[in-house]
């Protein structure tokens, strides 16, 4: 017993050594992407439609691309207007939202560009589309509302496994800023970053689901409740476990994923990724998440607290579990750095998270990060009133001509 006694504090003694380790020697010179492209006569596009902007996305000598008015761009709906191009490609069907099984959804995916401003005076919207950035340099997307991309998961049960939409992916890029730009729920992550360095997220804001005035989010429950049998999750959460409708919808409500950051613990790295001066409501879980990469998160509020399984009973808890487990797995995790991540995380607040920081999950030492926690008392008793004058879309004077 003496033996043990000695050893226990030992193994953590050696353990909390090697957490800090070098610590210094990690430390990275963040610095923030700016992306800045000068107005000339042939190098911009102001877009009306689908089809001027699709043609101003691949018009190489085309650098500045504005937006005038919300664009469509699901599958379908290119296709049907006879749209085409070497950007565009159909993502993975979507099973349950009638919206979307009409519309389809998109991917557009902007390959070897080096110098694009995507960006709109209004907060325009971009519905029905993953906008993913492949061997890129020099991209800012800016003032923008990426909406409508999310379906009722009845395929792998709230996993969200299956459709891979994310509002925007980033692959082996570089030199990428995403400013004031707004987010509705999306079935996968808002933003997903893989192999690419010098990302800078700025500005931005999750907007929570306005169940009561959402037409795309109701738009699914009134299929759900009008063919009801052929969704068996569904069915079994009205009619085996009692749940009104409204409380199914606040089960659903969440966004899952919000943003991963880099691949595996193999391969290349993910470095100087920055994160600041974001709002992100209603969010489970990846706020964000890094795996072998290096990120700078400050300035960031979080407010989760209406994820809760206040809405129902113990007994239809427990049933509910029996059949459906991650209909009620609603424990959220905040900042998490595994896979010899390092992450700096200064002056952020999280409301009804269950577990802030996370840099170790499993049992193997690779699946070890490490997190740096800064707070400034005075900068957190201020930060969402200083926050909501900043992110999400802005409104500017518009353009008079193309």
């Amino acid at each position: 017993m003496k033996l043990i006694a000695i050893i226990v504090p030992v193994i953590i003694i050696l353990f909390l050594i090697y957490l800090n380790y070098d610590l210094n020697k990690n430390k990275i010179d963040f610095q923030e992407v700016n992306i800045e492209i000068a107005e000339t006569e042939n190098n911009k596009a102001i877009v009306s439609n689908a089809e001027e902007f699709v043609k101003a996305i691949e018009n190489n000598q085309i650098q500045i691309v504005e937006l005038q008015n919300d664009i469509d761009l699901g599958y379908n709906i290119l296709e049907n207007q006879g749209i085409e191009g070497k950007y565009i490609e159909e993502h993975v069907r979507p099973l349950t939202h009638p919206i979307l099984k009409e519309t389809g959804v998109s991917k557009l995916a902007i390959k070897k560009r080096d110098g694009l401003v995507i960006s709109s005076k209004n907060g325009s919207r971009i519905l029905h589309a993953n906008i993913v950035l492949v061997k890129c340099k020099n991209i800012k997307i800016d003032n923008i509302k990426l909406e409508e991309l999310w379906e009722w998961d009845e395929e792998t049960k709230f996993e969200y496994d299956r459709n891979d939409w994310d509002c925007i992916t980033i692959r082996n890029s570089e030199n990428i800023q995403i400013k004031n730009c707004e987010f509705s729920k999306c079935y996968d992550g808002v933003i997903d970053v893989k192999e690419s360095n010098n990302i800078t997220v700025e500005y931005c804001k999750l907007n929570e689901v306005d169940i009561a005035n959402d037409k795309f989010f109701n738009s699914q429950f009134e299929e759900l409740e009008k063919n009801i049998d052929n969704y068996p999750m569904y069915k079994y959460l009205r009619e085996e476990t009692e749940l009104d409708v409204d409380v199914i919808k606040r089960l659903a409500a969440f966004q899952f994923k919000l943003c991963l950051i880099g691949h595996k613990d193999f391969g290349p790295k993910s470095e100087n990724i920055v994160m600041h001066d974001n709002i992100f409501l209603n969010v489970k879980t990846r706020i964000p998440q890094a795996r072998n990469s290096s990120i700078y998160v400050y300035n960031m509020y979080v407010d989760s607290s209406k994820i809760s399984l206040d809405i129902l009973t113990k007994e239809q808890i427990e049933k509910i579990k029996k059949e459906y487990p991650k209909v009620v797995s609603l424990y959220s995790h905040g900042i998490i750095s595994i896979q010899r991540s390092y992450i700096v995380a200064e002056n952020c607040i999280f409301k009804g998270i269950d577990f802030r920081y996370q840099f170790w999950r499993g049992l193997s030492l690779k699946n070890l990060g490490k997190i740096v926690v800064k707070q400034d008392k005075q900068v957190l008793e201020n930060l969402k009133e200083n926050l909501e004058g900043k992110v999400g879309n802005k409104i500017y004077e518009s353009s008079d001509s193309r």
